[in-house]
């Protein structure tokens, strides 16, 4: 690929690059819509979430609340049993004091300590709190049926479950009273000072009580949604504070990316210039490095032949020895001149003779094939054949077919005493670079094998040993 290709390449990369970047101007434009929504989504998400783990944490509250209210109601109860029951029994008695559900009708009477525990759960449901509490069990006393027996779907499912397992608690979120409230019941276990009473009284409806056994259910009743109603309010109003940041970020957002845009299109304008200075400058490098390199070809290049001059001869020279020394390779060296060439000139002229080495340059170069074989002009009508990791033997095999192909090229020669037509004679010199030896010395010797040559009559191959 040419220079000139490279650079229209890298214009073509840097529009399209250019393209890219418009559409990303598309996606800054549009960012107030696309952080607009994030945000959105996001405020939505919070809410859920926070709704959700509000409404957990109110049940989770309520029923901590509901057992400590037990707790509280079961340890005044046993209280009130075992410091005033117990010892109205063992002493009032005899004094007129009598213990019976309808206390409020006689004298001198108090209530059981089950009438009582309703009574507090009266009072408690009055209160602002609105907590309160039930106690109730299959077997009621008759006048209690009506607010004792298991009257609701609830009642019967706790009664169920805590006559299975006393021990566990059986609670339920639903609605009571046209309010959301926590249903909460604990198993109530016959004690042995209550034995007594509930056997031996007229009206019981069960008289095989023992102690240990279910004899009924306690209930706190807990309204939460007034809590829940809290929970929403202040989740609304952090929702609202939290959508009023998201909005100001949203603003300072798109005030820095306005701001980043117009700095982004400054840079971009400043890059098209710099490119554009840039890629005048890569055509000018690439003009005078295309200048230099025909300069170099020019100094490298014999100008009436077209081949190789004595200078890229001295260049090939030096790193073809060097190369043979390394690997101990045999270097081979063949001059050629053509004969009588002076005798040429005189008779048919210069421009005749320029002919005459133009051709043979174009002869011989077609039978030099390997990369490595160096044809090159070394001054007036003398040639040179630098053939590396050639040994001698078929180095005089090209000199010869050198040699027969000038004389079948004809061209006419009358002037010469060796032949009617051009001919040319050849020194061959074979070296083994080594420590001590220089290539003059294969110069030299190929030099001196060329006059052998010549004195040998012309239009022949003198090969020169080097030791």
């Amino acid at each position: 690929m040419s220079s000139k290709a490279a650079i229209y390449d890298d214009l073509q990369q840097f529009t399209t690059q250019q393209k890219k970047n418009s559409g990303f101007d598309t996606v800054v434009k549009n960012s107030t819509f696309y952080l607009s929504v994030l945000f959105g989504l996001t405020a939505i998400i919070i809410y859920f979430y926070l709704t959700a783990l509000a409404n957990t944490q109110v049940r989770e509250t309520a029923i901590k609340n509901a057992q400590v209210y037990l707790h509280a109601l079961a340890e005044f109860r046993s209280l009130y049993t075992s410091e005033v029951v117990v010892k109205v029994k063992n002493h009032g008695t005899s004094h007129g004091i009598e213990i019976t559900h309808d206390y409020k009708d006689k004298k001198d009477a108090i209530p059981l300590p089950a009438t009582l525990s309703m009574m507090l759960g009266s009072r408690l449901g009055g209160s602002e709190s609105g907590v309160s509490s039930r106690l109730y069990s299959p077997y009621p006393f008759p006048w209690r049926v009506a607010d004792q027996g298991l009257n609701d779907d609830f009642s019967r499912q706790a009664w169920q479950a805590l006559q299975s397992d006393p021990g566990r608690s059986y609670y339920s979120f639903e609605m009571y009273k046209g309010k959301m409230s926590l249903r909460y019941a604990r198993a109530d276990i016959m004690t042995p000072s209550c034995i007594g009473c509930h056997n031996s009284h007229a009206d019981s409806p069960k008289d095989d009580w023992k102690a240990g056994d279910v004899r009924g259910v306690l209930e706190i009743i807990t309204p939460i949604d007034s809590d829940i109603g809290s929970v929403n309010t202040m989740i609304q109003h952090t929702l609202l504070l939290l959508i009023l940041i998201l909005f100001l970020a949203l603003v300072g957002i798109r005030s820095v990316m306005r701001k980043l845009n117009v700095r982004s299109l400054e840079a971009r304008q400043l890059a098209v210039q710099a490119a554009e200075i840039n890629h005048k400058l890569e055509l000018e490098v690439s003009y005078r490095k295309e200048a230099q390199q025909k300069l170099l070809e020019m100094s490298l290049t014999d100008g009436l032949t077209g081949i190789a001059n004595r200078r890229k001869f001295d260049q090939e020279l030096l790193a073809e020895w060097r190369r043979a020394k390394r690997d101990g390779t045999y270097l081979s060296l063949i001059m050629l001149d053509v004969d009588e060439f002076k005798a040429y000139n005189d008779n048919y002229g210069h421009q005749s003779g320029d002919g005459v080495l133009s051709s043979l340059a174009t002869a011989i170069s077609a039978k030099v094939q390997r990369i490595t074989d160096h044809f090159c002009r070394y001054g007036g009508e003398e040639f040179v054949l630098l053939l590396a990791n050639t040994p001698s033997c078929e180095a005089q095999k090209l000199a010869e077919k050198v040699r027969v192909c000038a004389e079948q090229l004809a061209l006419e020669h009358n002037y010469s005493t060796t032949a009617k037509v051009v001919t040319i004679s050849l020194g061959l010199a074979t070296l083994q670079p080594a420590e001590g030896k220089s290539y003059d010395e294969l110069v030299k010797a190929a030099d001196v094998a060329l006059y052998a040559a010549k004195d040998a009559g012309r239009n022949r191959l003198a090969v020169h040993q080097v030791d």
